[in-house]
């Protein structure tokens, strides 16, 4: 559930390239401009090989970051199922394709937004299990943070101590 955000303003801008290093350094640059109350970085762990790198400039020029790991289709995945065990991007692919028909990444919203709370939901979950088990990033597969950034843009997040969301049980 959105709740009431009346000054919300949200710039959306590609990176100068699709590796987590090259997102974060632009962020930094449009933070260094100015006139932004929170700039946030989404990208996935897959196999880039600057991730580490872009972790730590993120933390050091207070850039909020949602990770997903593997891949965004995670998230996508927690919209329509629980996924617990490790997964690869390839099979994350795969499944989400299986689970919502998409031949490509192209995106329905419509087959995403009733359940963006179960996924809000999932997602926190994951964190609280990565958390006990001491499975820290990048080791937190699956897991994915777009529900902190959801939260920030203004999404109620459900209590994740609750297994009842919206009158549907999650599991």
């Amino acid at each position: 559930m959105l709740r009431s955000r009346e000054d919300v303003e949200l710039n959306i801008e590609k990176g100068s390239g699709r590796d987590p290093l090259s997102i974060v350094s632009a962020a930094v640059e449009s933070k260094r401009l100015g006139g932004v109350d929170e700039i946030w970085c989404a990208f996935d762990v897959d196999d880039h090989q600057t991730i580490d790198e872009a972790v730590r400039l993120a933390l050091n020029e207070d850039i909020n970051l949602a990770i997903s790991n593997p891949c965004f289709e995670l998230w996508l995945i927690l919209h329509l199922q629980n996924q617990n065990a490790h997964i690869g991007t390839a099979d994350a692919v795969k499944l989400r394709a299986k689970l919502d028909g998409s031949k490509d990444k192209n995106l329905d919203v419509n087959k995403y937004l009733p359940n963006i709370e179960i996924a809000q939901h999932r997602a926190q979950l994951l964190d609280i299990h990565h958390k006990g088990t001491g499975n820290n990033f990048p080791k937190n597969n699956p897991s994915s943070g777009m529900h902190k950034l959801l939260k920030s843009l203004g999404f109620e997040s459900p209590d994740s101590t609750n297994d009842t969301i919206m009158g549907k049980t999650i599991s």
